[in-house]
């Protein structure tokens, strides 16, 4: 499976500034900065927007992973989940942040969670079978 490209476009420092990600091609997420800053017309540059496209893909909470800080992966997989209830890889990605902090119960009711949405999802299975032979 050949890797996701991410392509974060910005709008800045004139009229209206905005943000918005496309995954492969599409439309994933898109805000404009007034809404956050509730400045009409905001033509600043658009942090908020910017944060609210890289959380709504889950890109800050794979970067936090990254860098080992869980908590604060959690939280963001948490939001990913809040704006994208149906989204089985928000819910793969919090399993693996709860799995990691030993909260493996939690952990196996995310890959279900995952699983319900999304029934052939092998990344789910496994996690969740790599989870229940660690609670045994």
């Amino acid at each position: 499976m050949p890797a996701t490209r991410n392509i974060l476009g910005i709008s800045a420092y004139y009229h209206d500034a905005a943000a918005a990600l496309l995954r492969d091609g599409e439309i994933a997420a898109a805000a404009q900065e007034e809404r956050f800053t509730r400045k009409k017309n905001d033509p600043d540059f658009p942090r908020q927007a910017i944060q609210f496209c890289l959380r709504h893909a889950g890109l800050l909470g794979r970067e936090l992973f990254a860098d080992n800080k869980l908590l604060e992966a959690g939280s963001e997989y948490q939001e990913v989940i809040r704006l994208q209830p149906t989204n089985p890889v928000a819910h793969i990605n919090l399993g693996v942040v709860l799995a990691k902090q030993n909260q493996l119960a939690e952990a196996i009711k995310q890959f279900e969670e995952a699983l319900r949405l999304d029934p052939t999802n092998q990344q789910a299975q496994l996690y969740r079978a790599q989870a229940q032979t660690l609670m045994q």
